[in-house]
């Protein structure tokens, strides 16, 4: 009996051996480490950046645009618009000078019915102002009220290559006056009527006067000069 049990268990595992298949190894190894990314471009650079879809899935408010300021004239200031004497003082602007100016409403001299200060492309100037007045007596009442104020007195010069001066420039004619001075910043200021009503003024960047003395009569060809900063449009 003990010989019958032992000859059958032989047997069964013959037959499991026989029959059983074997097992099949995975075909591809797969490291445990993640798959690094892909390496930067030649030059170093960094990968490109993702295109995000045309249309996001939760689209935000649409951006507002901010108008594209007009070449010339500044789109920051408040009042943008020319009155009559302003144009009236920009029309009369020689050296390109217009494209640059800035109304002026408060702290004109008094008297003056309308003003602009432009910016000037010589590098001796800072700034230039132009003020109009009703008529020529208002217009060289403003000016005399500042040569007293910087303490010129009249008729005390030549001209502003030498220093502070204030003269008639047209002999026989008072209202063609020209002064020049150094202001309490240290900076020369020319100042000239243009009769009959145009009354300019000329801040440098330094305090050579001679230099501003220069481009107020710059190419002028007459004799006695006159300055060639502004001209009447002829409206």
């Amino acid at each position: 009996m003990h010989k019958l049990v032992t000859g059958a268990l032989v047997a069964l595992v013959v037959l499991g051996a026989c029959t059983s298949s074997p097992s099949i190894p995975s075909p591809t190894f797969l490291p445990s480490q993640p798959v690094s990314s892909p390496p930067s471009s030649p030059a170093g650079d960094p990968p490109p950046t993702p295109v995000p879809s045309a249309t996001p899935s939760h689209p935000g408010p649409t951006p507002s645009v901010s108008p594209v300021p007009t070449k010339g004239r500044p789109s920051a200031k408040p009042d943008p618009t020319f009155t009559i004497d302003e144009q009236y003082l920009l029309a009369g602007i020689r050296r390109g000078a217009a494209n640059d100016c800035t109304p002026i409403r408060t702290g004109l001299p008094a008297g003056a019915t309308g003003g602009v200060e432009c910016r000037s492309d010589d590098p001796a100037v800072a700034r230039m102002g132009f003020y109009v007045f009703d008529g020529s007596a208002e217009m060289v009442e403003a000016y005399i009220r500042r040569m007293a104020v910087e303490g010129i007195a009249l008729d005390s010069g030549l001209g502003c290559d030498e220093g502070d001066s204030e003269r008639v420039y047209i002999p026989a004619e008072s209202d063609y006056r020209a002064g020049c001075f150094i202001n309490a910043e240290g900076y020369a200021n020319f100042r000239v009527t243009i009769p009959d009503r145009v009354y300019a003024a000329i801040l440098g960047r330094s305090a050579d006067m001679a230099a501003l003395d220069r481009f107020v009569w710059l190419d002028s060809a007459d004799v006695p000069s006159l300055p060639t900063l502004w001209a009447d449009p002829g409206w």
